[in-house]
Parts: C-alpha cells; sequence; structure tokens
C-alpha cells in the first residue's frame, strides 16, 4: 500500500520520495511458495476491489515486464553497490494496477489469481 506523508506526493522530487520509504506503507505477505517457478507471473491476472466494485484490473507483467525481472534488476544493483540481498529479506517488486486512493471506511480486496487474495478495511 502507498502510504506517503505528504499531501501532494505526487508531485515531489525523487529524492523526497525515496526520503519517504518511497512512499511504501502497509506491506502484506503470503505463505512462502515453492512451485513459483511454475506460474505465469508475466500473465497473472490481478483484480482490485474496493467496496465489493471492481475498480480494476492489472497483471505481473506491469512490474516491469516480469516481477522477477524487477527482483533481478535490485540484486544487480546492490551486487554493484557491494551489498546484496540475503537469505530472507523481503522485497516489493512493485504494483500491477494503477493507483487507487482509499478513504476511511472502504474495505479493500486484491486478488491474485492462483496466488490468493488480500483485504484491508480502512477504519472509520
Amino acid at each position: 500500500m502507498v502510504n506517503s506523508h505528504f499531501r501532494d506526493w505526487l508531485k515531489l522530487d525523487m529524492p523526497t520520495v525515496l526520503a519517504d520509504n518511497g512512499t511504501d506503507g502497509p506491506l502484506v505477505c503470503g505463505a512462502e511458495r515453492s512451485d513459483w517457478r511454475g506460474i505465469d507471473r508475466p500473465g497473472l491476472v490481478v483484480q482490485l476491489r474496493i467496496n465489493g466494485r471492481k475498480v480494476e484490473d492489472g497483471k505481473g507483467g506491469n512490474a516491469l515486464g516480469d516481477p522477477l525481472a524487477a527482483l533481478a534488476w535490485l540484486a544487480n544493483a546492490l551486487a554493484k553497490r557491494g551489498g546484496g540481498l540475503k537469505a530472507g529479506d523481503v522485497v516489493n517488486t512493485g504494483t500491477t494496477t494503477a493507483l487507487h486512493m482509499a478513504k476511511p471506511g472502504d474495505d479493500a480486496v486484491a486478488t491474485f489469481g492462483a496466488l490468493g487474495e488480500v483485504r484491508v478495511a480502512f477504519p472509520a
């Protein structure tokens, strides 16, 4: 979920966005999957519903063509800087839909095909 400390965060310069933790807020992680190689990550359909109404369909390929490509890019970029990813690190590979602003009282559900769904209720 996007969660910025700034009201007009879409108008901010990149250094400020990065200082705001890339506007990242809560991240919901599902169970570990050992069958990930067999999942059509680029073609995985993602559906976002707010208050029971479908607001958008996306797909896994919206994250640099394949979420695994985003992960590989990050691993390589960190390795060039002398760091790297370690076992157990959690990585957010990007969004598959456009942003939709939730309001107090909203209930949002994102369905990730065979991977399941995640739900968040925003308190009124």
